[in-house]
């Protein structure tokens, strides 16, 4: 992120005490007393190039984001849009040039942060925003806002038709605080103003320039160029650094060691250089420090005090930098790198202060080492040698000696090896005149893509050019070769939107998106950057990448840098070939996968000379790797199938079972090396899927714009079809107001031209989805489909018809039906009557037991009918995807939780009124009537609250109500009380969740009328309470679901004055506890 670039010396005082003078107006200008003092400078563009960057400031591309300079952590976003970056052809002969020339800009949004500041520190931030090229869209207006606090920080415009004059023509301030956090955000939205409010097509977010200010001057130098630890490759140095901002002058020290340099004073002549009032600072030249060079190899150290006017000399860290040695360095191809290209230039660094490069070449170490048998190739003028076109597949070795004028100085031994035959190229598929705009997804979709493209060429890097045409896709796809084995890291551009994808091996099918452009880049520069991947000099890697264009400019180019590509470049030919593959590839269903439909169909790209194939599946993965076409039959476990095409239909597999299986291409008449004609076999990878417990009904996939795939050919609705090669007696409609698909032949309709089917309402994963419209307005409307044969929804344990309903809210309020008809003709219809569900603008699933389809044999479907029933007479549409059959399990029923009612101090029930509850015990027997609870136990050791009642007609005892309750985690609760019968007897209870006035609601045991049912062991959570003692049973009684809560209170009473109907002539209450589970 820095440039060296030489600027004329000018050494008078008064520039340095101008520039004082400039920090200081530049506060007064701006409206503030302070005196601001720039901290960072930035020069954004598209690359580093010193050429390119404005004196004093730090170039700084968008692949710098996330870099630190001068200790500010600088990020460049964007959301969902993709930053982008140009140099400019103008303007040209003004003051900032370098600063109006480049830029970056985003087709959208665009954010900047800076971390590291001082927290709740204000500062001043000076933003230059301008483009030459860019004033076809008007003026562009964008406001800066501070993300922290919503405030508009400032606001950028410019015209490109008014080009600047003056360094601040287009430069606009503002303040700013840092977070508690030390950052500052500023979030680049459009202004009113700017025309274009999404900034697509005319961005309004332009930076070509940050100058970052504080209150709070620098004193010590900072920014050193070189940068502290670099490599210099020359003799004379040229030394610039950021001054002291409140300086007049600087000491200069300059040595050979750190410890020298670092303690030095004035009074060390041999350390000190002087104090000067500008840069550069020179050393390596007559009439500087180290008039005759500066020494290959060595390290030096340096160091800057910034002095004030009164005197006052601010101590400078020390830096230091190592100028390269004599000998030649940095070559390439890499030493011992793989692919190199046959016919390529080799070409590397020369040795400091090198006047002449001998090359020594040839295919042996030891004649090139000693410089014989030929290997000697002469002098060269400039660092680089073309050997000539070599042999493939063959090492060979060379090395430079450099020499400076008096001495030589032998160069390493340097290996690489050329690529095998076959490289050089790749192959680039181009699809003409794809609809739609700049997004990829309208190549993905066309029906052509991806096996029959328009044009296929060869290239010989990976860049498709500029300029391949307009409204067509396109992917570049082919093998990558690595030449040293190591962390890599690509780079993509596009335009339009577009995706690069890398596999782990050579397989398509294990390609992952790395990158992606949203919009559209510019030629030759590269917005996205991987991270690093990890690759193998030994194995091959599938490559890809894709991309649609709209109009305008458009490309593709993918570069790469990493051990064995020390610099950025574009994928050279040499590392690359056409994906030739000699097995099958491109498994469908996706390896690995899983959720996969029972009735699948598996599916593959053959290999390049497949006659036809054999496949085997099953579910043992060392079967399917260990059988063959001759040990078949010991595999009983294994199908095996000669197979023409690229499918298989396995059958009906098992739910929830993941399978192995393989496909071998086979060629019956391959000529063998000896010109035999044989049997060849190539043995396919293992692939594996997990099946999931539904099987399709139609997935709505095999349908588009021709016959015989027309949905309505498959589907039959209102309108029919007309007679074809496919159809010769056509269908001449249901005679129902129902449509199937988008009209795209009508030049008035929205689709003209189109799409049948819908691709942008699609459920995930699915490409399409098939629209019905419908009209009743003299009936229903229905479409059906017929299968040639009964189908038998029922194997394997499905049980559910599901649905997949995506609707509109202008839809009339109709209801969807639909109709089973089985082999015997037998019909059966299900209603969602709800018409909520046509009005609902999401994917709505609706599942249907088979079960409710009553009087038709679900394992002999013949015919289904979806419709929708006339209720208002209205019209609308709605889409259809993913009919599905599957196995729905019951959900569990969580166990009860039975609480035993208790009494006295510590006990969970109470008077209801307030007070303990001590009910009397009376063992077995009692007394009459006397209006208290008493305590029975039964000979099993449980125990029950009675209300006695009297043994005879007349059951007037009224106990007092009670109150059981029990603490709970938060949540909803299904909850019961519990209550015993002797015999048949209809005894009673009144109980309810709330203290309700009167008499609580009643529940009678053995009631006919279902309010209580026998309590059954198997119900309840451990412990399990006793339900049964000799003649007598306890009875459960749901009261209800509580909303969220955390204690559960039960209200209990017992039943006054009920007439006599129990057998002995009473009413009894016996009340035993309380039970609940999670809702």
């Amino acid at each position: 992120m820095t440039h060296l670039k030489t600027y004329p010396r000018v050494s008078v005082l008064w520039l340095r005490l101008s520039l004082l003078a400039v920090l200081v107006m530049a506060g007064q200008l701006f409206g503030q007393e302070k005196k601001y003092y720039p901290i960072l400078r930035l020069d954004f563009g598209p690359s580093q190039n010193p050429a390119q960057t404005q004196q004093d400031f730090v170039a700084f591309t968008i692949l710098d984001s996330g870099k630190e300079v001068n200790r500010i952590k600088v990020e460049l976003l964007a959301t969902g849009v993709a930053l982008d970056s140009r140099w400019r052809w103008g303007p040209t002969g003004i003051p900032y040039e370098l600063i109006y020339r480049d830029f970056v800009f985003s087709k959208g949004p665009m954010r900047l942060r800076l971390s590291g500041l001082e927290p709740g520190k204000e500062y001043k931030i000076t933003l230059y925003s301008y483009d030459t090229g860019s004033g076809a869209g008007g003026p562009r207006w964008a406001d800066w806002t501070d993300a922290a606090t919503g405030q508009v920080v400032v606001t950028t415009h410019f015209d490109a038709g008014v080009p600047p004059t003056e360094e601040d023509s287009y430069a606009y301030s503002g303040l700013v605080r840092a977070d508690q956090n030390g950052v500052i955000t500023l979030d680049c939205g459009p202004n009113p103003n700017t025309p274009d409010q999404q900034g697509l097509t005319n961005p309004y977010g332009f930076l070509n320039a940050l100058v970052l200010w504080t209150d709070t001057p620098i004193f010590k130098s900072y920014s050193p160029i070189p940068e502290d630890g670099a490599i210099v490759y020359t003799t004379t140095v040229e030394l610039y650094w950021q001054y002291g901002q409140t300086s007049v002058s600087s000491n200069i020290y300059f040595g050979e060691s750190y410890d020298a340099v670092n303690n030095a004073t004035v009074a060390d002549t041999n350390i000190f250089r002087g104090n000067i009032v500008s840069k550069p600072f020179i050393v390596g030249s007559p009439g500087n420090p180290y008039p005759e060079g500066l020494t290959p190899g060595k390290t030096y150290y340096w160091r800057t005090d910034e002095v004030e006017a009164d005197g006052t000399a601010y101590k400078g860290d020390v830096w230091c930098f190592t100028v390269a040695p004599p000998t030649a360095s940095n070559p390439f191809p890499v030493d011992g790198s793989l692919y190199a290209d046959p016919n390529g230039v080799l070409t590397w660094t020369p040795g400091v202060g090198s006047k002449e490069h001998h090359v020594y070449f040839g295919a042996n170490l030891d004649q090139v080492l000693a410089g014989t048998g030929n290997t000697d190739k002469g002098v060269v003028p400039e660092p680089n040698y073309y050997p000539g076109l070599l042999e493939y597949n063959k090492t060979y070795y060379w090395r430079v000696d450099e020499w400076d004028g008096t001495k030589t100085h032998k160069g390493q031994v340097w290996s690489y090896t050329t690529g095998p035959k076959g490289l050089g190229r790749i192959t680039m598929d181009v699809w003409r005149n794809v609809g739609g705009d700049h997004t990829l997804p309208n190549l993905l979709q066309d029906p052509r893509y991806p096996g029959l493209p328009d044009e296929k060429v060869m290239l010989t890097a990976f860049d498709s050019g500029n300029g391949v045409g307009d409204n067509y896709g396109a992917r570049i796809y082919g093998w990558l070769y690595v030449p040293v084995s190591g962390d890599y890291r690509f780079y993509f551009s596009s335009a339009g939107q577009g995706q690069f994808l890398l596999s782990t091996d050579d397989s398509p099918e294990n390609a992952r998106v790395l990158a992606v452009e949203q919009t559209w880049g510019s030629y030759g520069v590269f917005s996205h950057r991987t991270d690093p991947i990890p690759l193998r000099s030994d194995t091959k890697y599938y490559i890809e990448a894709r991309w649609k264009d709209f109009a305008a400019w458009d490309h593709c180019q993918v570069a790469w840098e990493g051990p064995g590509i020390p610099a950025q470049r574009i994928i050279a030919g040499n590392f690359l070939s056409p994906f030739m593959p000699v097995n099958s590839y491109n498994a469908f269903p996706q390896n690995g996968s899983s959720g996969v439909a029972i009735n699948t169909i598996l599916g593959w790209t053959s290999g390049l000379y497949a006659g036809q194939h054999r496949l085997y599946i099953g579910t043992d993965a060392n079967d399917i790797n260990d059988v063959t076409e001759a040990n078949v039959a010991n595999y009983p476990a294994v199908i095996a199938a000669d197979v023409k095409g690229n499918r298989f239909e396995p059958g009906i597999l098992e739910p929830e079972t993941t399978y192995f299986w393989r496909v071998d291409d086979v060629n019956n008449a391959w000529k063998a090396d000896d010109g035999k004609i044989v049997r060849m076999v190539w043995k396919g990878r293992i692939w594996s899927f997990t099946t999931g417990n539904y099987m399709v009904v139609d997935d709505f996939e095999g349908y588009g714009n021709l016959s015989p795939n027309r949905p309505f050919q498959t589907w039959l609705d209102g309108p029919g079809f007309t007679a074809d090669q496919y159809f010769p007696n056509g269908f001449a409609g249901n005679g129902t107001g129902s449509a199937i698909g988008h009209d795209i032949w009508s030049p008035e309709s929205p689709y003209y031209m189109g799409n049948i089917m819908e691709m942008a309402i699609t459920m995930t994963g699915s490409r399409q989805s098939m629209p019905v419209s419908y009209n009743n307005a003299k009936g229903a409307s229905e479409i059906s489909r017929t299968w040639p044969t009964p189908q038998d929804w029922t194997v394997k344990g499905l049980n559910t018809l599901v649905l997949h309903v995506y609707g509109d809210p202008n839809n009339s309020a109709e209801a969807l039906y639909v109709t089973l008809v089985d082999q015997n003709g037998s019909r059966a219809t299900v209603t969602f009557e709800d018409g909520s569900l046509l009005q609902s603008a999401s994917w709505q699933r609706w599942a249907i037991p088979l079960s409710a389809f009553s009087g038709i044999e679900p394992s002999r479907i013949k015919t289904m009918i979806i419709g929708v029933a006339r209720q208002v007479g209205g019209s609308g549409i709605f889409y259809l995807d993913n009919i599905l059959l599957t196995i729905e399990k019951a959900p569990e029923v969580a166990k009860i939780v039975y609480v035993d009612a208790t009494h006295g101090e510590n006990g969970n029930t109470r008077l209801a009124a307030g007070g303990l509850f001590q009910p009397v015990d009376v063992g077995s027997a009692g007394s009459g009537v006397d209006g208290l609870w008493r305590i029975r136990a039964f000979a099993n050791g449980g125990t029950i609250f009675e209300s006695r009642g009297d043994w005879g007609a007349d059951n007037t005892e009224d106990c007092p109500r009670l109150v059981t309750s029990v603490d709970v985690p938060e949540g909803r609760y299904e909850v019961f009380v519990y209550m015993w019968t002797g015999g048949a007897a209809q005894w009673r209870i009144g109980a309810s969740l709330t203290n309700e006035p009167g008499q609580l609601p009643v529940y009678l045991c053995n009631d006919p009328t279902g309010s209580a049912v026998r309590a059954m062991a198997e119900d309840f959570a451990l412990p399990v309470p006793i339900v049964t003692e000799a003649d007598r049973t306890m009875w459960q009684v749901p009261l209800g679901t509580t909303g969220p809560t955390t204690k559960i209170t039960v209200y209990i009473d017992d039943v006054l004055s009920e007439p006599a109907v129990a057998s002995g002539g009473n009413a009894r209450t016996w009340y035993d506890g309380i039970g609940y589970r999670p809702k």
